[in-house]
């Protein structure tokens, strides 16, 4: 057997992968349509410079595949470079002969040639898979607010237009900037970010929402999710606040997107914004589990100093692909 790891055009990932992955991550969506979401992510301007999908071949045979994305990290004023990996995918009949193993392997090798600091997947099987071959599980948690503890105040909140994305980015901003590690988000990596909300691959079962306070040219606060009537709860993705201190406008925007749902759930955001929501349950996440395999010893203080901390995950939902 000779196996080699190859890289994917768009076109031949969509012809020959997609169709079978179509029944585990295609939500509502019929093939068709889930084709074409994929590839309209991949022909973004982000995605056409940082997305990418790869086959592990032997022969002309593709036993297995999976995506890349690149993303930049800024760590304690040092800028990594970090490797996303998602839709590890094996074939039922190829499935149980280490296919999977051996082509992440190859693509962690890829990683230390490139010379980037370190490769990240968001787990939904056990991690124990993917700690067998370097990546270390994070505190992955998720949080839930009973939306009645939630009072708002007497703020005009509207929905969010294409017109208020370059001050959605600044409020952002605002508090991401004290976070002594995040990732970092180009225009291009909102767009991208966009896009994938419009399709609803993350929530298939859900309705967007985005509510902000503010101007177009001055957001004070923003929240994005989904409202979610099957499960009486707002799901809430990302928020951002121009002062990070404004606990009343975050408050008033959750409780204006919950609505009459009961419940406000999600990923327990990252400090300074993980310390103004209101009082909650906090527990593990089962899916979406961050883990990291480092590749430098950058990419290994990186980790280290992350295992220590106890402020939330350390990226937004929004970041997981």
């Amino acid at each position: 057997m000779s196996f080699e790891l190859r890289e994917l055009s768009c076109d031949e990932y969509a012809e020959r992968v997609l169709p079978l992955t179509h029944s585990l991550w295609a939500g509502t969506r019929d093939v068709v349509h889930y084709i074409d979401d994929n590839l309209a992510l991949a022909n973004t301007t982000w995605g056409k410079k940082h997305f990418r999908t790869w086959g592990l071949f032997n022969g002309d045979e593709l036993v297995a595949s999976h995506k890349t994305y690149a993303r930049e990290v800024l760590h304690e004023d040092r800028h990594l470079s970090a490797i996303g990996i998602g839709a590890v995918f094996t074939p039922p009949e190829f499935r149980g002969r280490g296919y999977a193993s051996s082509m992440l392997a190859r693509s962690l090798d890829e990683c230390k040639r490139r010379g980037d600091d370190a490769m990240f997947l968001f787990s939904d099987i056990a991690p124990v898979f993917y700690e067998s071959i370097g990546f270390v599980a994070l505190a992955s948690r998720a949080i839930t607010i009973r939306a009645d503890n939630v009072v708002p105040a007497r703020i005009p909140v509207r929905s969010i237009e294409n017109s208020d994305a370059t001050a959605i980015r600044a409020c952002f901003t605002a508090a991401d900037v004290s976070r002594s590690s995040r990732f970092l988000r180009s225009p291009a990596w909102w767009q991208w970010a966009q896009t994938r909300l419009d399709q609803g691959s993350e929530h298939p079962r859900g309705a967007v929402v985005g509510l902000m306070i503010g101007t177009s040219e001055k957001v004070d606060g923003y929240v994005i999710g989904v409202r979610m009537p099957s499960r009486d709860a707002f799901i809430l993705d990302e928020c951002g606040l121009a002062d990070p201190s404004a606990s009343e406008i975050l408050a008033t925007l959750l409780r204006s997107a919950a609505g009459d749902l009961h419940r406000i759930t999600g990923w327990l955001p990252p400090n300074p914004l993980r310390s103004l929501l209101p009082r909650g349950s906090v527990h593990r996440r089962r899916s979406a589990t961050l883990m990291i395999a480092p590749v430098s010893r950058a990419g290994k203080t990186w980790v280290k100093e992350l295992e220590l901390r106890d402020s939330g995950d350390p990226v937004w939902a929004l970041d997981h692909v």
